[in-house]
């Protein structure tokens, strides 16, 4: 598309070169006309040529030209100028390309050339009828196309006569009429370019061919080069007609392109308006469901802070998309224990938070003995939710990492079990001191229950007032994805940041740089004991 309208610049850049044409035909019909009269009328011009000029360099020169411009005509007229009829197709480059042979011939033998001025003539006159299209001339032009071919005749018989004997006057009428047949050929003519220039090169030639049938009254010398300057004169003219009428195809074919795609472009823009309009009412709805869902999932969510007499939580949520596949709750199981967990689910967006929310239901009970039952022992809680999620209809490649723990406030002991959790809670100990939960590994809440069935443990550890906890995803600790920092640099910061408040405010600090540019969620929440 880019190089058609490139085309078509080009075209309309160029579209007055028909008035050069234009120009150039009529000073060449003028001139055809006064060097004719000049031939019968005592050689005036030819013989002041011929004298104060090289006679044999002219001579050359211009039979060399005729045949470049004759093998010019040939080949534009074999590869662009073929038209759907067979004569343009086949038999004009065939004869043409005979006549041109014969013109070498004629050339290197000196020869007159009657009868290939006599084929040529042919051969231009049926490409002119070739090309015209009577079916699109009116009533009127009709009228004076008959006229037209009526002094024609005369003009030929005037002229025959006329070389005979000397009368300037009918000559001069003789011209004079050749230009008014000239001037209204052409209005009637509806391919302006290629019959226009024919018919004044077929003109010309029929002026040729009388020269050479009237040698014998005309001197030699003038006799050759008036016959080798018309000549050239014709076929300038009907060269440049062939040469019009390739540029007026292709012109043509170039706007026909250029309307087509116009209106190719307009239907295009609009169906693509029609089509944006929609998408982008689709993709409002979806946004909106979207942050709908969103205020759903973080609703569901506990507090950012959360605080309870001998223990609290800080907590901080950053899901990469509107919806995440992380979740974590901290809720009470009874008056002394506290129950907590965190959970990635493999990929993000919409078809991982629809499993958070199910994660919810399916692991806190709503009944009271239930949920203690479980809390107290967090292997069972995670055995019952491995079973729950095997007998839900999730596809098969769906899986997650879970931790699960409880913490009772009288005793300070934090029980826990991890399913497949890859990014394992850190201990800080109030002198400073660090330790992963690292006892106990688990196996990951996956889709395989009809082949396998995991033994999960609860593992015991001791905490002091002072000492805190912290739950995290692997999120936060994927540099390559994040940008935030890597485990070196976590462990790094939970060493040098002593409080609770402090290491919050520095992860969230580090984090907002980079909120918009996440790949992956990120979640943590610290557990201090009081």
């Amino acid at each position: 598309m880019p190089q058609i309208v490139m085309k078509i610049s080009a075209v309309n850049k160029f579209k007055n070169v028909i008035i050069y044409i234009r120009i150039i035909e009529t000073i060449i019909f003028i001139l055809s006309v006064i060097l004719m009269l000049d031939v019968f009328n005592n050689a005036i011009i030819f013989n002041y040529i011929i004298n104060n000029f090289d006679y044999s360099i002219i001579q050359y020169t211009v039979e060399i030209s005729n045949i470049i411009f004759l093998t010019a005509i040939t080949v534009v007229l074999y590869y662009n100028c073929a038209s759907y009829s067979m004569i343009n197709r086949y038999a004009l480059p065939v004869f043409l390309t005979i006549v041109l042979s014969l013109e070498v011939y004629r050339f290197i033998s000196e020869s007159s050339g009657l009868i290939i001025n006599l084929i040529l003539m042919l051969i231009f006159l049926s490409f002119f009828v070739d090309n015209f299209d009577y079916k699109k001339i009116d009533v009127i032009d009709k009228k004076w196309f008959l006229i037209i071919v009526s002094l024609t005749l005369i003009i030929i018989a005037k002229n025959q006569i006329l070389f005979n004997k000397e009368f300037s006057f009918y000559e001069g009428i003789s011209s004079l009429s050749a230009v008014i047949i000239v001037l209204i050929f052409y209005k009637t003519l509806k391919y302006k370019g290629i019959n226009y220039s024919v018919f004044i090169g077929l003109l010309i030639m029929v002026n040729v061919f009388l020269i050479v049938v009237h040698k014998s009254t005309i001197d030699y010398k003038v006799f050759i080069f008036s016959y080798h300057i018309l000549k050239f004169m014709s076929f300038v003219s009907i060269y440049l007609g062939i040469y019009y009428y390739n540029w007026e195809k292709n012109h043509e074919s170039l706007s026909q392109r250029e309307k087509q795609i116009k209106l190719y472009a307009k239907k295009i823009n609009s169906v693509v308006k029609k089509r944006t309009t929609e998408i982008e009412r689709m993709n409002k709805r979806l946004n909106d469901d979207l942050e709908y869902a969103r205020i759903i999932q973080q609703s569901l969510l506990p507090s950012k802070e959360v605080d309870y007499s001998a223990v609290r939580f800080i907590s901080n949520y950053y899901p990469c998309e509107k919806l995440s596949g992380d979740f974590y709750d901290i809720f009470r199981i009874d008056n002394q224990n506290m129950g907590m967990y965190i959970l990635d689910v493999s990929g993000h967006g919409v078809s991982a938070a629809m499993l958070t929310m199910f994660c919810k239901n399916a692991i806190i009970s709503g009944e009271r003995l239930i949920r203690r039952y479980r809390g107290l022992k967090p292997h069972r809680n995670l055995q019952h939710f491995y079973d729950v999620f095997n007998e839900a209809d999730f596809p098969p490649e769906t899986y997650m990492v879970m931790f699960f723990a409880s913490y009772n406030v009288d005793t300070h002991v934090l029980k826990y079990s991890s399913g497949g959790m890859n990014c394992i809670p850190i201990v800080i100990k109030k002198d400073g001191n660090l330790y992963e939960l690292s006892e106990n590994q688990g196996f990951p809440i996956s889709k395989i229950g009809e082949f396998y069935t995991p033994e999960y443990s609860t593992t015991v550890t001791m905490l002091n007032k002072g000492d805190s906890v912290f739950f995290y995803t692997d999120g936060l600790t994927d540099f390559n994805k994040n940008k935030i920092l890597d485990y070196n640099g976590l462990i790094t910061l939970l060493k040098e940041e002593k409080t609770v408040e402090r290491i919050n405010n520095s992860l969230d600090e580090m984090i907002q740089k980079n909120k918009d540019k996440l790949d992956d969620d990120i979640t943590y929440f610290i557990m201090e004991v009081k």
